[in-house]
């Protein structure tokens, strides 16, 4: 498998589900065909924290801290949940300055007139 870096949250999803793919492929104790119900391993998770932007190494590390072998399904809605929360409040100021903005012409039109 290619040991691509990641730069969203979908495509380190994605990259797991692809060595969860690999697990299913060349191990011997894996009993499902679906990726989404193959335990993330240490490894996996590991793999995945050091092919990722430095600005997610930290929470992702503590995020699997106690390596206990959740689902890839899980992993990734714990992932979504984080980027979620993330950028949640960027998406407020964002939307924030823009309400700010639109006001702000709205002035200079009327003074314009």
């Amino acid at each position: 498998m290619q040991q691509t870096q990641w730069k969203t949250i979908e495509q380190e999803i994605q990259r797991l589900r692809e060595m969860a793919v690999v697990e299913i492929v060349f191990s011997d104790d894996i009993n499902t065909r679906n990726p989404n119900l193959v335990p993330c391993t240490p490894v996996m998770w590991r793999k995945l924290v050091r092919l990722g932007p430095q600005e997610y190494s930290s929470a992702l590390a503590i995020m699997n801290q106690d390596e206990t072998e959740e689902t890839v399904l899980n992993m990734a809605k714990k992932l979504r949940t984080y980027a979620n929360a993330m950028h949640s409040p960027t998406h407020a100021r964002i939307a924030a300055l823009e309400t700010r903005m639109r006001k702000l012409e709205d002035k200079m039109e009327e003074n314009h007139k």
